[in-house]
């Protein structure tokens, strides 16, 4: 199936199996590098508007934060994917990065009262232990609300950042392809930041693995994919 981005550029997704079957509907869309929304049919939808900020940064992050900001505002979460560990991890610190020029904190379901704060200063806890007691990278983004997971990062630290994911304590997570394959973390709406994998094209199977984690029966009532271009 292609997707045609008026012009701009040419996304062309991966053809998924039928998924008729699905208990709950799972709605595709692209945004391209006008922020203009496409859904499957090729349909505009709407276009993303997004501040001109005084720090310059990359419209795609940009609209990737309007995305999860979306979602999160309608008390969902949202699963980023990236191609490489390398892009995982700089995607997340420039969604940071653009929240912080926006003077927005993401937020957590468990809030910012007694007990969610309590809540959070155990997750930081949790992550510095399993880092031997150092303030990693990953310490800091999850500090700010935001995660990356990937196959570089220890088994100890996975295993924190995936269970403050489903708990909600974290409402925001970055990851490759790896998290798509073999982990149950369900997601409001998944984004794809481009469709490259390594140096090739993410291949339909693995796609349809990925955005398949949106809307969960048992999780949500909808679910949504997008396919942000990259500039």
């Amino acid at each position: 199936r292609d997707y045609k981005v008026t012009g701009v550029q040419t996304c062309a997704l991966p053809i998924s199996a039928d998924e008729s079957h699905r208990p709950i509907s799972l709605q595709e869309y692209v945004c391209n590098e006008k922020g203009e929304i496409y859904d499957a049919k090729e349909v505009f939808q709407r276009r993303l508007e997004v501040p001109t900020l005084k720090d310059r940064h990359s419209p795609s992050v940009l609209y990737l934060v309007k995305l999860l900001r979306e979602c999160i505002a309608q008390g969902g979460s949202c699963l980023i994917f990236c191609s490489s560990r390398m892009k995982a991890q700089k995607c997340c610190t420039d969604i940071l990065k653009v929240c912080s020029s926006m003077k927005y904190r993401l937020p957590s379901i468990d809030g910012d009262d007694h007990d969610g704060n309590k809540r959070k200063a155990v997750l930081l806890d949790n992550l510095l232990r399993a880092g031997r007691n150092r303030r990693t990278e990953l310490w800091n983004a999850v500090s700010q609300g935001c995660a990356f997971h990937h196959a570089g990062v220890s088994v100890d630290e996975r295993n924190v950042v995936e269970q403050a994911y489903r708990s909600g304590a974290l409402r925001v997570l970055v990851a490759t392809s790896t998290l798509g394959a073999g982990v149950n973390l369900p997601a409001r709406r998944v984004i794809f930041h481009g469709l490259d994998i390594g140096t090739g094209q993410l291949d339909a199977l693995r796609y349809y693995q990925m955005k398949g984690r949106a809307g969960r029966k048992g999780y949500d009532s909808a679910g949504e994919s997008y396919v942000v271009v990259r500039g």
